[in-house]
């Protein structure tokens, strides 16, 4: 019996030791913005906004809902899209395909990053788009599900810290008329 005892207690110490080391492996992507994950190459092409009529395709400004509603006020039609690399969702639509659909609409087109998981993916893409990133210093959280919700909740109008549920909207794509949200979708329109 001592021996049993003595073998299920190294098994079991054995198994602890396997999920300590797979955990001491992983790396959790997506809980923050991952800017600490990014090569230099790659934190270069990350800057804060200085100017939207400077913004150059192949860079991403760091902005706040702030900011973009401002700009916003400049242009008949715009779209926001907010969107996370490597969620499977925002992956099925190139971006190209909402730069195509500004461009025939007449939009001013936003492409906002929640984060830089994965960002070749983005970065891969034909686009000749500037791209935006969610300031998350400016909402006071490293975290990515609460800026991103501050982000959204400033953008459509509604107090920074409401929860997803108080919204009336909900999607990812945001379009604004003369400076005012006129409506949120999860697709764009055919």
């Amino acid at each position: 019996m001592f021996i049993a005892q003595r073998t299920n207690n190294m098994r079991i110490i054995v198994f602890i030791s396997f999920c300590l080391f797979l955990l001491s492996s992983c790396v959790v992507i997506g809980l923050t913005n991952d800017y600490g994950k990014l090569n230099r190459e790659r934190r270069q092409l990350i800057n804060p906004l200085v100017n939207f009529d400077k913004t150059k395709p192949g860079n991403i400004y760091i902005v706040n809902a702030a900011q973009i509603k401002e700009n916003i006020i400049n242009y008949p039609k715009a779209i926001v899209y907010v969107f996370s690399v490597g969620c499977s969702h925002h992956e099925d639509v190139p971006l190209s395909v909402f730069e195509n659909f500004a461009e025939r609409n007449k939009f001013r087109l936003y492409l906002v990053l929640t984060g830089y998981s994965e960002l070749e993916k983005v970065l891969d893409q034909e686009i000749n788009s500037p791209l935006y990133s969610i300031d998350n210093k400016y909402y006071k959280t490293r975290l990515r599900h609460l800026y991103e919700r501050y982000f959204t909740n400033e953008l459509t109008g509604k107090p920074l810290k409401a929860k997803y549920s108080e919204r009336e909207h909900f999607g990812s794509i945001y379009f604004f008329e003369n400076g005012q949200l006129v409506k949120v979708l999860n697709e764009l329109p055919e």
